[in-house]
């Protein structure tokens, strides 16, 4: 067995030193685990996380607000993005696109509040966002 500088390199590999260990797993832990957060909130915010989160590209699940609703026909979901495949703009794309269908007057679906918090703490209250605001939030 040979001492590294911040590993020990043994018969099995390389592992890192036990102080090492939990500084790695911090930073992970502070990268990877932070997932991006939709708040949809409205008649229709069931249909529209299901929606959502049919978006080829994104991946999560959602929970719906259990506590009672201020108004009784308002619902609130909160859906939890645990991972985009093929690029934050494409996928701003298709957010936007599904935004503007469930504000469109002709659909007939309804969502009221659409809050996103991105992996960085940023938070968007969607009304007409752009592709670039989108975006920001979607990136770590």
């Amino acid at each position: 067995m040979k001492i590294l500088n911040r590993a020990v390199l043994g018969d099995e590999g390389v592992f890192l030193k036990e102080a090492d260990i939990k500084i790695t797993l911090g930073r992970i832990a502070s990268k990877f685990m932070a997932d991006i957060q939709v708040a949809i909130e409205g008649e229709d915010a069931i249909a529209a996380t299901e929606e959502l989160l049919a978006i080829p590209g994104i991946s999560g699940d959602y929970t719906v607000n259990t506590e009672a609703p201020e108004r009784e026909t308002v619902v609130a979901t909160v859906a939890t993005i645990v991972g985009i495949v093929g690029g934050a703009i494409p996928i701003a794309e298709q957010i936007r696109k599904w935004y503007q269908e469930y504000q469109g007057k002709q659909s007939g679906k309804r969502i009221e509040k659409v809050l996103i918090v991105g992996r960085n703490g940023r938070r968007l209250l969607l009304k007409n966002p752009t592709l670039e605001e989108i975006r920001q939030i979607l990136e770590p």
